[in-house]
């Protein structure tokens, strides 16, 4: 992990990075679902006709919940754990 001025890591970078990979991983997940165009990540679709999605659904699943704080953490849970 690369650190930016006095040894802080650039969180700004690594996290584009997450969601630009992300973004691969969706496309991926959506064209083996058959729905390469949609804008939703159809794991279940994908899980029904590929084994490797669906044996990868709650990692596909949690890391989709990741991104998803990462681009909206206004909408975190009270109970979150970084505030």
């Amino acid at each position: 992990m690369e650190c930016g001025v006095g040894g802080d890591v650039d969180l700004d970078r690594i996290t584009e990075e997450f969601i630009r990979t992300f973004e691969r991983v969706k496309a991926e997940v959506n064209r083996r679902a058959g729905d390469a165009a949609s804008v939703e990540f159809k794991i279940d679709r994908a899980a029904s006709h590929d084994g490797l999605v669906r044996r990868n659904r709650t990692l596909l699943f949690y890391v989709k919940d990741v991104r998803n704080a990462l681009q909206h953490p206004q909408h975190r849970s009270e109970g979150a754990l970084f505030k």
